[in-house]
């Protein structure tokens, strides 16, 4: 059996940060290395939702495959989400915001859940509406890794019902 531990170790692996700018090592980024299998890229995409090819969003894919990675066992998926932060750095938050016209949408999720009274400056909101992505696309991994493990699983199947 396949777990969705094991999907994501092989997914972490594949993942690496490279930088626009070599030399300067700056404005790095997460990406597949070239040559992946097509289910990660399938994978990848499929946790982009509707947003086009976005770094923040392979920044919390990678986040993702990494803590699912490092889970005990199969049924740890929140204790993995829980290892998971909205960056602490104002410039990265402004950064994210900045990035999408439509990232704001995040902290007003965030802003209705949680209530005006509980973000005690604007960087708290922005922590929160990052957060709100982070949990997003983290549950979107999780749900193609299950759904990878299971079709996996049902291929095994199929082929010692065929021996």
């Amino acid at each position: 059996m396949t777990t969705v531990q094991e999907l994501a170790q092989e997914v972490a692996g594949a993942f690496e940060h490279v930088y626009r700018d070599e030399k300067m090592q700056r404005d790095g980024y997460w990406r597949l290395k070239n040559g992946s299998p097509q289910w990660m890229s399938d994978l990848a995409m499929a946790a982009h939702g509707d947003m086009m090819p976005d770094d923040w969003r392979y920044d919390f894919i990678w986040q993702s495959v990494a803590a699912l990675a490092e889970m005990e066992d199969d049924d740890d998926e929140n204790d993995a989400l829980d290892t998971i932060e909205a960056s602490i750095y104002t410039n990265d938050l402004t950064g994210w915001l900045h990035s999408r016209t439509d990232r704001y949408a995040y902290c007003d999720e965030a802003w209705g859940e949680f209530g005006k009274d509980s973000f005690d400056s604007l960087t708290t909101l922005l922590a929160a509406g990052q957060l709100q992505e982070i949990h997003e696309v983290f549950w979107l991994v999780y749900q193609g890794l299950r759904e990878r493990s299971e079709s996996i699983d049902d291929s095994e199947d199929a082929e010692e019902d065929d021996a």
